[in-house]
């Protein structure tokens, strides 16, 4: 696929414990780990063979973790705690499903021992793996029950991940065992599977590891696609309109985002990590520089984050700037979410860091 960004991320590296491991668990390391055949012989249908599922895996990963198997991170989107590399979270209830699946293999209750010797017991609580009843925590959805709920939030911190030391080290110490690892490529896999559909309506017979990549990004954190008809309506607007009136079109797209991220209200855009005065000078160097007259599977992913952006309803949409910036970083590669940055190489500034990071 035709794409101009280069995109190399500086994680910021967590204030672990001692009992943390000194750096994570990367995804590209998948040694004993395998494709279930099932979930490959389903996936034929759009071409995605077990190489294309690596691939994907690490491409999603990489804005979600940093390209690391665990990651977890506390409330600061009011997901309560998300973890894995889809960002798995109690917010939208994607979380509780991971848990019962790793619970049900055998051997998971020696993993649990040795990975969460303080807090496995209460992690793995019916309330923290419960799905369905009465909501028991005003402004969320998410069915976990109250108790755990104090539970989690008992162990927010500071620092980027938003979690205490001792119990971000416990949970990625679980997420990165070889059992959970496979749990994780088996829901990614299903995950994939389960939406094959959205991606054969939306994207065609060949969806690209970058199409794979915002799907999953939407469905596990926005809780589903765009309707079908207002991305068609959207995208043949923009197809007839002529080509000063596109570049308009889109300058004024990230006019939006940029209206939107600094408002007073604005949630999950990092503000204090300065989110909009990073991104919005690369989004308009990226417009203007005309490369999006060749890359088309950007705009219209662009296009596409603009329409369900706009949906964010969660609190009056105070998350719709996080949700543009967030789907835009998967389109551009590059951009920053939450203070953590990956450098644009269409961006002047940006390129005597990836000039270095590439020597390194």
């Amino acid at each position: 696929m035709k794409h101009l960004t280069v995109a190399v991320f500086f994680a910021s590296v967590l204030g672990y414990s001692a009992m943390a491991p000194a750096a994570c668990s990367p995804t590209s390391d998948t040694s004993g780990l395998s494709v279930n055949p099932a979930a490959l012989a389903d996936l034929k249908a759009i071409n995605v063979d077990e190489a294309f599922i690596w691939t994907s895996l690490q491409a999603t990963s990489k804005p979600e973790t940093s390209g690391c198997w665990a990651s977890p991170t506390g409330n600061s989107d009011k997901q309560i705690l998300s973890v894995g590399v889809q960002q798995w979270n109690f917010g939208q209830n994607s979380l509780q499903p991971i848990l019962r699946l790793f619970q049900a293999r055998p051997g998971s209750v020696t993993v649990i021992k040795e990975k969460m010797p303080l807090y496995g017991e209460r992690f793995f609580s019916d309330g923290c793996k419960r799905l369905s009843g009465p909501l028991q925590m005003k402004g969320y959805i998410s069915t976990i029950s109250q108790a755990c709920f104090d539970f989690i939030s008992s162990h927010y911190g500071p620092g980027r991940s938003g979690l205490m030391p001792d119990f971000a080290a416990e949970v990625t110490a679980l997420f990165e065992s070889p059992l959970m690892k496979q749990i994780q490529v088996d829901e990614f896999s299903r995950n994939i599977s389960s939406h094959k559909k959205d991606l054969q309506n939306f994207f065609g017979a060949h969806p690209t590891p970058l199409d794979i990549k915002w799907v999953i990004d939407i469905t596990t954190q926005q809780g589903g696609m765009p309707a079908l008809s207002d991305v068609n309506r959207a995208r043949q607007i923009f197809r007839n309109l002529r080509d000063d009136l596109k570049q308009a079109d889109l300058g004024r797209t990230i006019d939006w985002y940029g209206s939107s991220c600094g408002m007073s209200d604005a949630v999950g855009v990092g503000r204090e990590h300065g989110d909009c005065g990073y991104n919005v000078p690369r989004m308009k160097a990226y417009i203007s520089s005309g490369a999006w007259r060749t890359q088309q599977d950007v705009v219209d992913l662009l296009l596409l984050t603009r329409t369900k952006s706009r949906t964010a309803a969660t609190q009056s949409g105070i998350y719709q700037a996080n949700c543009f910036e967030r789907r835009a970083q998967i389109a551009l590669g590059c951009g920053m979410v939450g203070g953590l940055a990956i450098p644009c190489s269409f961006f002047a500034g940006d390129r005597g860091k990836l000039a270095l990071a590439s020597q390194q």
